[in-house]
C-alpha cells in the first residue's frame, strides 16, 4: 500500500510542514465536522488546490501517516445502533495508535444535540495502571464502563492532515481503508474520506470552496458504522445501504476471504 502513494507523497513534499506542537492551536476538540467521500484518484486534484493556503502535518519526517484504530461497543451494539437510528446525542469509544510514533490513546467522540462533536482522550501506556485510568476516563465522559465494552472492529488507514491556521481549520484525508473483525477483512483501496474540522458550522471554510470547485459534495459517513455493516451482513444497516452501494460503486470491494460481501 505504501508504494501506491508515490504520487501523493510527491505532491505533499510541495507543502510547508507543521509539527504536532505547532498544531496545538488548532486542536479543535470541540468542533463542527463536514465529510466527503471521493475516489482516491481525485485526491491529487484536491491537494494541488490546497498548496497555497494549507500546511501539512509532518511527524518523524513523514507526511502520510499510518493509523490503527480499535472500536469498542456494548454487547448489544448500543453505540452503533444510536448512530444508525439517528440519535442526536451519541458516542464512539476507540483506541487509536499513531503507528509512526507508537503513541496510543483511548478516545471518546460525543455527538451533541446541537450537532457539535466533542473529543476527549487519555494516553495509554500499555500496563495495568493504564487500563485502570482508561476505565476511570470512560466512566467520567460516557454512560458506559470499559469492562462492559467489547472490541468490535479494527480499522487501519493512511492519513494526510492539512492545517489552515488563519481560519482555525484542520482537514484530514484518509486513504487505504482496511476493516477487520477478526474473522473477515475488507479493503477499500479506491475510497478516500475527507473531513473538515472547524470551530463552528458557520465558520468560513477554505477547503469547502476547494471541494465545491471540484464538484465534490458533502456526504456524512462513519468509518466505524460502515466497516461493521460491510463485515456483518446480519447487523441492522438498512439506513446505511445507499452509502454502502456508493462505496462499492466507487471501489471494487476486496476481501481476504472468498465469500462475497453482502449488502442486503
Amino acid at each position: 500500500m505504501r508504494n501506491s502513494f508515490a504520487s501523493i507523497k510527491s505532491l505533499l513534499s510541495e507543502f510547508k510542514p507543521i509539527s504536532l506542537s505547532q498544531m496545538d492551536s488548532v486542536k479543535l476538540l470541540q468542533r463542527s465536522e463536514k465529510k466527503y467521500i471521493l475516489h482516491s484518484s481525485k485526491v491529487a486534484s484536491v491537494l494541488k488546490k490546497a498548496i497555497a493556503d494549507y500546511v501539512v502535518l509532518e511527524i518523524c519526517d513523514q507526511r502520510l501517516q499510518e493509523y490503527s484504530t480499535e472500536y469498542f461497543d456494548t454487547i448489544d451494539n448500543a453505540m452503533y445502533l444510536a448512530h444508525h437510528n439517528g440519535k442526536p446525542s451519541r458516542y464512539k469509544v476507540r483506541k487509536r495508535e499513531y503507528v509512526v510514533s507508537g503513541e496510543q490513546f483511548l478516545e471518546v467522540k460525543r455527538r451533541t444535540t446541537n450537532g457539535e462533536t466533542l473529543k476527549k482522550r487519555v494516553e495509554l501506556n500499555g500496563d495495568e495502571e493504564g487500563t485502570v485510568n482508561g476505565d476511570v476516563f470512560i466512566q467520567a465522559v460516557t454512560p458506559y464502563k470499559l469492562e462492559g465494552l467489547e472490541k468490535k472492529l479494527v480499522n487501519s488507514f493512511y492519513r494526510i492532515t492539512l492545517v489552515n491556521t488563519a481560519l482555525k481549520e484542520r482537514v484530514t484525508i484518509d486513504m487505504g481503508l482496511k476493516f477487520s473483525n477478526g474473522s473477515k477483512t475488507i479493503q477499500l483501496p479506491s475510497v478516500a474520506i475527507v473531513e473538515i474540522k472547524s470551530e463552528s458550522a458557520e465558520a468560513v471554510s477554505g477547503f469547502e470552496v476547494i471541494m465545491k470547485s471540484l464538484r465534490i459534495h458533502p456526504s456524512s459517513v462513519s468509518k466505524y458504522c460502515i466497516g461493521r455493516a460491510l463485515l456483518e451482513p446480519k447487523l441492522k444497516a438498512n439506513l446505511f445501504q445507499n452509502k454502502i452501494r456508493y462505496l462499492i460503486k466507487l471501489n471494487k470491494v476486496e476481501t481476504e476471504q472468498s465469500s462475497n460481501v453482502s449488502t442486503q
